[in-house]
């Protein structure tokens, strides 16, 4: 998707009240909600109502959802904002979003152009440039 940028994962339900555990991939990771509505690969809109922090991840609570079976569906799903949400970044600290390192390309030390950068994974152990 064009103009959007991967916030999170919702990695499993929380709880029986609609609760969902979610892999956040700001760098505060409360900051998940700070940009707006998220929404996920189909365009369906999440409205955070309520944030807390968790061990090596958050708990949202989103309006709309108050039940472990809505939640069960969303499992393994990824949260969106659209770019123009985010802060600007600062090009003399040599600022950016991991999304903006697709589709480079990438040279070895003899100034060789040997791939380009696919996408960037995190299986919890690390970034992946692929």
């Amino acid at each position: 998707m064009q103009g959007v940028v991967l916030l999170g994962t919702i990695l499993s339900a929380h709880g029986l009240k609609g609760e969902v555990k979610v892999k956040s991939f700001t760098s505060t990771p409360t900051d998940i909600a700070k940009y707006g509505p998220l929404f996920d690969d189909e365009g369906t809109v999440y409205r955070v109502e309520k944030i807390h922090p968790a061990k090596n991840a958050v708990i949202l609570k989103f309006d709309n959802i108050d039940d472990i079976a809505a939640v069960q569906k969303l499992i393994k799903t990824n949260l969106f904002v659209n770019r123009d949400a985010l802060p600007t970044l600062n090009s003399d600290e040599d600022e950016f979003y991991y999304c903006d390192l697709e589709g480079l390309d990438v040279f070895n030390d003899d100034n060789e152009k040997i791939g380009q950068i696919l996408k960037i994974e995190n299986f919890s152990a690390g970034d992946i440039l692929v």
